[in-house]
């Protein structure tokens, strides 16, 4: 079940967002790792995001990530593998 949070959220590409500083920058980067190890580890089935993006990755006004546009996501049972040989996502 995806609640949809009802908070103020910017992209990381807006002009406010340029001049971060680095320990702003591991928090959005140590976030993101740990949803993206939540959707593939923390839930049975799992979910593999497949456009992981910076455009996908939005900001609370606490600089915390959250994961957006699960449009291409997958859920993967047991018996399939994680590896594919079509590329999926944005080039």
């Amino acid at each position: 079940m995806f609640i949809i949070m009802l908070i103020p959220l910017f992209c990381i590409f807006a002009d406010e967002f340029h001049g971060l500083d680095w320990p702003t920058r591991f928090k959005i980067i140590k976030g993101t790792c740990e949803g993206l190890k939540y959707l593939h580890e923390g839930l049975k089935p799992p979910i593999y995001h497949l456009d992981l993006k910076p455009g996908n990755i939005l900001l609370d006004k606490n600089m915390v990530p959250k994961l957006a546009d699960f449009g291409l996501s997958k859920l993967f049972t047991e018996e399939k593998t994680r590896v594919t040989q079509t590329p999926i996502g944005t080039v």
